[in-house]
């Protein structure tokens, strides 16, 4: 609301009024940056107006003192109802008074904001009008914000690693039965026929049964339940131990296993069956992506400093740029086309680098599309809990 020019010279007279009554009052203005400060009259001409008020509002003094009403801070629904009268009425009445409203910047953007009322007096105790301290809340409400969707994000987390617990537990005995009488039949006197039925059954348990110890340990980890078993192992050891494992699967498709260990890399302090996991779900990966016939897969492990890396490299279908980030996120899979070919849950990456993390260390990638990809993990030589 601009106003007229036959009110300016009463304005600037309150004002000056305004000013003469304390120097408190000017030092107030000049100097509490952190919030609005507004002086107008009863008819919520502006008199005075500071920094603060510029930070956050946009109007720059010039704009607004002696120029423009109080109510253009204000909502229409606020100006449609008569707050301004609503708000001279009761500081009358009441002498002061705050509550919480929705204020407008000059660009147009409302937001959430505390306001204080309190009447002011000319010089011979008059009252000649009130002063407005504003306090902007957008970023104190963003968080409260923040902190309610994480509280939420917790709570269905929680829940959601408790029905996943709970839904393993119950899964894991029907398969372990499944496949220990499958291992019975099949070594029982079947034709052709039932011995491929009863591997087929024993497969599919398998990879049912590896399925659910992949979400119970991704659980376990998340709930901060599972606790590293430390001692003093064999790098060189496990890592043969891990070939050996998953040579048979390596000579099925015709790839080629080698290893490159630095001969001052013996021994760490970690925990042993963690860390044949985590290599394991590298290995696995590298011999399932890797080229059909004639890939490498490749083990290496070097000191560097006070850690041990640990790199898992192979000659395979390589990873897009764009794909990485999803690499480590729990269930994700870079494409339908590649999970439906390869299968997999993509669990083993994540669980795998909580693993890592859960011993100091980090895990990282290195990936050329269609040329083949590198994981590496470095753990420190010497892990404490």
């Amino acid at each position: 609301m601009q106003i007229g020019t036959s009110n300016e010279k009463l304005i600037e007279e309150r004002r000056r009024e305004l000013w003469e009554n304390t120097d408190f009052l000017r030092a107030v203005f000049e100097n509490l940056t952190g919030y609005g400060v507004i002086a107008a009259d009863f008819d919520g001409n502006v008199i005075a107006y500071n920094e603060g008020a510029h930070k956050i509002y946009g109007y720059a003094p010039e704009e607004i003192i002696n120029k423009e009403n109080i109510i253009i801070f204000y909502t229409k629904e606020f100006i449609d109802m008569g707050g301004l009268q609503m708000v001279v009425d009761f500081l009358l009445e009441e002498g002061s008074f705050s509550y919480e409203a929705e204020m407008v910047r000059k660009n147009g953007e409302k937001f959430p904001a505390k306001v204080q009322f309190t009447l002011t007096k000319d010089k011979n105790g008059k009252l000649v009008g009130f002063v407005e301290l504003v306090e902007d809340l957008s970023e104190l409400k963003r968080t409260e914000e923040l902190y309610l969707e994480n509280m939420r994000l917790l709570v269905a987390n929680r829940a959601k690693s408790e029905f996943l617990a709970v839904m393993s537990h119950e899964l894991r005995t029907p398969l372990n039965s499944i496949i220990g009488f499958s291992e019975l039949l099949k070594h029982g006197d079947l034709n052709e026929k039932e011995g491929h039925f009863v591997e087929n059954v024993l497969t599919s348990g398998k990879h049912l049964l590896s399925l659910v110890n992949g979400i119970l340990d991704l659980v376990n980890i998340e709930t901060g339940k599972v606790e590293l078993v430390l001692e003093k192992m064999s790098v060189p050891l496990t890592i043969d131990e891990s070939l050996l494992m998953i040579k048979s699967n390596a000579e099925k498709h015709n790839i080629i296993l080698k290893k490159e260990i630095d001969p001052e890399l013996d021994h760490i302090v970690a925990d042993r069956q963690k860390f044949k996991q985590i290599l394991l779900n590298l290995l696995d990966n590298a011999v399932k992506f890797n080229k059909p016939a004639g890939g490498i897969v490749t083990v290496s492990a070097k000191k560097v400093g006070d850690m041990a890396m640990i790199s898992v490299s192979d000659t395979g279908i390589g990873i897009k740029e764009e794909d990485m980030e999803k690499l480590f996120k729990e269930f994700e899979q870079l494409d339908k086309g590649i999970s439906r070919k390869y299968g997999g849950t993509g669990l083993g990456l994540a669980i795998s680098k909580k693993l890592v993390e859960l011993h100091g260390g980090k895990i990282k990638i290195e990936s050329k599309y269609g040329e083949g990809s590198t994981f590496a993990f470095s753990i420190p030589l010497v892990t404490t809990k």
